[in-house]
């Protein structure tokens, strides 16, 4: 294609490069270095300005992302599962605590029909205490072993140990498919694209034909430029 006054930059890391960024060394070149004893020679054209808009790509991409979140595949496990795990386990501690309760209502009014007794006679009121020190044991024995099976907040501990070992499986590496990561990565760098609107074909030429395939500043973003038709237009509501 012919050069034209407009350069557009694509494949960078969006997440981190910025238009001024652009702007700073595309401007760069603009300015020519004079030599010893030398008038520097006036500059073929300005740098007019640099704006970074969403590629119909990146746009489908991002509208995707915030139905189901980023990545597309990249986690190996699956989500829903996760929420179905920890609701099963939330109605498991519901289920255990309401049966702790209703073991606290049952001796309460044991205690109650009991204390109803103890008026009849000195006798029953021996026999009836003796009855109730059993009864606070067995008691005793049934809270010790509620206890042992949870904790004194509700929860289960065995099933807590095993939630926290499945949250660093999943904060870790191996809960990631790291090619799909890769993928992920290398596909954001289509989301955005820049346009450099330089003054003269001339000045966009100098520019293009210095950074074409070089590496941004030691960025690991090699530059890939091409030029844009003049008679291309841009929704300017979509700038970044």
């Amino acid at each position: 294609m012919d050069p034209t006054t407009r350069i557009a930059a694509v494949n960078l890391d969006w997440d981190n490069m910025r238009a001024h960024d652009l702007f700073t060394i595309f401007n760069s070149f603009l300015k020519p270095l004079p030599k010893k004893g030398e008038v520097p020679p006036p500059p073929p054209g300005k740098l007019l300005h640099v704006k970074i808009y969403p590629s119909e790509f990146g746009k489908e991409r991002m509208a995707l992302e915030d139905a189901a979140g980023p990545g597309g595949g990249i986690f190996k496990s699956n989500p829903k599962e996760k929420k179905d795990k920890s609701a099963k386990r939330t109605q498991r501690i519901t289920i255990a605590k309401d049966e702790s309760e209703d073991e606290d209502e049952e001796e309460d009014e044991d205690e109650d029909e009991e204390d109803e007794e103890e008026g009849e006679s000195d006798d029953e009121e021996e026999e009836e205490g003796s009855e109730d020190e059993d009864e606070e044991e067995d008691d005793e024995k049934e809270r010790a072993k509620g206890t042992d099976e949870l904790s004194d907040d509700g929860l289960d501990p065995i099933a807590d140990d095993l939630e926290i070992m499945d949250d660093i499986s999943e904060a870790g590496s191996d809960d990631v498919d790291m090619e799909q990561l890769r993928q992920y990565q290398l596909q954001r760098l289509r989301y955005y694209y820049a346009i450099a609107t330089f003054s003269t074909v001339e000045a966009a030429q100098l520019v293009h034909d210095e950074l074409n395939g070089t590496e941004f500043e030691r960025t690991a973003n090699i530059l890939d430029l091409s030029y844009v038709p003049e008679d291309m237009e841009f929704a300017e509501d979509e700038v970044q």
